[in-house]
């Protein structure tokens, strides 16, 4: 048995397969850590097999945010570019493209051709622009993340994705008396369009989104009207690096 494991910096994702049928499961990054995993000399190793439904692995591939994945007895560890783009070619039966991988802490733009990697940009600064940024914002306006996912209409212009200066400027649209719903497009409209300089640097017409913000349809939305483009959602895009993980060989 084989299991792909991606630890997050806010949840962790597992795939893996029983009987050729397919199990993802998502836990809590510090519940993970709290429940799952005892100290093995200068690691950690993991012991609860209810995480694989009553299975042991015989080969856990492992990827990470930061060095996350280091610390964990595994039979190997890949990047996270490696594993998100292994688990996109997967999922789409597709040689070219580009994936757009967008975490709760970092945003990767991934260029691929013929099956390889051949360039790949970051941006980790500050969480701007992904997953936790979403989330800070929706709670300013006391929206759940379902609910701001779903806003595209009229959005108001947002400049700042910090998640720091971001609450500053989405509090002074709404003390100037614009509606949540506005500023809640212009949120995801900002997510966007933060994104487009990095996407277009690659040339390709085909491109797909990952990662747990892969879900909020408003930023596909506004990605594929800013590139002129069909931008599409890789299927269970929460689950991308995992899979990733599980194809490696």
């Amino acid at each position: 048995m084989k299991a792909g494991i991606d630890i997050g910096s806010r949840s962790i994702k597992i795939y893996f397969e029983i009987n050729g049928d397919p199990i993802r499961k998502k836990i809590d990054t510090i519940s993970f850590f709290k429940n799952y995993l005892s100290s093995d000399n200068d690691m950690l190793k993991i012991e609860n097999n209810d995480l694989f439904n009553g299975y042991h692995p015989d080969e856990i591939i492992a990827t990470g945010y930061g060095k996350l994945a280091t610390n964990i007895k595994t039979t190997k560890t890949i990047s996270e570019i490696i594993a998100h783009a292994v688990g996109a070619m997967e999922s789409t039966g597709e040689k070219n493209f580009i994936l757009v991988d967008i975490g709760g802490q970092d945003t990767k733009v991934i260029k691929i051709s013929d099956c390889n990697v051949v360039d790949f940009q970051m941006n980790n600064k500050c969480a701007a622009g992904s997953g936790r940024y979403i989330e800070n914002m929706a709670q300013i306006l006391g929206l759940s993340i379902n609910d701001i996912s779903s806003r595209v209409k009229n959005p108001i212009r947002i400049d700042s994705t910090c998640t720091t200066f971001g609450e500053s400027e989405v509090l002074g649209k709404f003390f100037e008396d614009n509606s949540i719903e506005n500023i809640a497009a212009g949120i995801n409209e900002a997510v966007a369009r933060r994104l487009i300089p990095m996407i277009r640097k690659y040339n390709s017409n085909t491109i797909f989104v990952s990662g747990g913000v892969a879900n909020n349809s408003a930023v596909i939305s506004f990605l594929s009207t800013g590139l002129s483009l069909d931008v599409k959602r890789i299927d269970f895009p929460d689950f991308n690096g995992a899979y990733g993980c599980y194809k490696y060989e």
